[in-house]
C-alpha cells in the first residue's frame, strides 16, 4: 500500500480494551460465532433443498408429501 507512510502508522490512535473486557468478550463471542457459522451452513442447506424441490413441486413431478419424505420431515 504505497499511499501509507510510516508516520501515518505512528500517528494512528487505537483504543485497547481492558483485560476484563477482553475476558468477557472471550466468554461471549465464541458461542455467538459458532451459532453464526451453524446458521450459515443451515441456510446453505435449506437453499439447496429449496432449489432442488421447488422446480419439482411447481412442475408436479413431486407432491408435497413426497417432498416432505425426501426432506426428512414428518409434518
Amino acid at each position: 500500500m504505497g499511499h501509507i507512510q510510516r508516520h501515518h502508522l505512528s500517528e494512528a490512535i487505537m483504543t485497547v480494551p481492558s483485560a476484563d473486557v477482553m475476558h468477557a468478550a472471550d466468554e461471549i463471542l465464541p458461542p455467538l460465532m459458532e451459532r453464526v457459522i451453524a446458521n450459515n451452513l443451515e441456510s446453505r442447506t435449506l437453499a439447496e433443498l429449496s432449489d432442488t424441490l421447488l422446480p419439482k413441486l411447481l412442475s408436479g413431478d413431486v407432491r408435497v408429501t413426497e417432498a416432505m419424505e425426501l426432506a426428512g420431515g414428518t409434518d
